[in-house]
């Protein structure tokens, strides 16, 4: 990793989780630590944010399962609402570190609080990052679409803050310009065992890059069923348990 640079894209809370019945037990830790909603509950998340339409149920379920007591939960939505595009970006995520970590600090006790993440692209992929997640020109008579948060600190064109330890490789796919599917979602480990000799390391990710930029060319070419991309290999790093 040393020797490539790399461009911050956004922070995160995120709670790992049990591994899935669906991934392998041979290759995949008992828990599984991921940038990708579809697998961690992440804080403060997008139904945070009052305006977002959601039922109150759905906001429950969020916070329950990132661990947010129910004393909190109000303060956080009010909280979440108000620093949107101030501390927050689009779904929820952090722009700077010591943000996440102060929300962190603010919301959960250290024995039970989230991971503090920090996502990373390649310098040489930032360019195609820039291109595939920028919104389209507004169509005459609309308002113009919002950019991700990713998209708003990937332009900044940043290190990653200081003072975090060095995760490994994600594969995550862009959908509509913002991160959606991990290669974790389809059960990829095992294919790329197999066909490519690429393992995960002891937590679940790669760990380089070079094996990680080489499952992303087998998933872009469509050499495995899986969503179509594109796919990025994204560092993942950790941050200290207070700011």
């Amino acid at each position: 990793m040393a020797s490539e640079r790399y461009v911050a894209a956004g922070y995160l809370l995120v709670r790992p989780v049990p591994r899935p019945s669906r991934s392998s037990a041979e290759l995949l830790p008992a828990q599984i630590l991921s940038a990708c909603t579809c697998l961690c509950p992440q804080f403060p998340g997008v139904h945070s944010i009052e305006w977002v339409r959601a039922s109150e149920a759905e906001r429950a379920r969020d916070f329950e399962a990132v661990g947010l007591a129910p004393e909190l939960r109000l303060e956080a939505r009010h909280w979440a609402t108000s620093e949107f595009e101030r501390s927050l970006g689009w779904p929820g995520m952090f722009l700077r570190t010591e943000d996440a970590l102060a929300a962190r600090s603010r919301f959960f006790a250290p024995a039970s609080a989230p991971v503090a993440l920090g996502l990373a692209l390649p310098e040489a992929r930032l360019d195609a990052f820039l291109a595939e997640a920028s919104p389209p020109p507004p169509a005459p008579g609309y308002a113009p679409q919002g950019e991700s948060g990713f998209l708003t600190v990937a332009r900044r064109r940043e290190p990653l803050a200081a003072g975090h330890r060095p995760l490994g490789f994600e594969l995550l796919e862009l959908a509509a310009g913002q991160i959606g599917c991990s290669w974790l979602c389809n059960g990829l480990e095992s294919h790329f065992a197999s066909a490519l000799g690429v393992r995960p390391g002891p937590n679940g990710l790669l760990s380089t890059l070079a094996d990680a930029e080489r499952c992303c060319a087998s998933l872009d070419a469509g050499e495995v069923g899986a969503e179509p991309g594109p796919w990025l290999p994204w560092l993942l790093v950790e941050y200290p348990e207070s700011p």
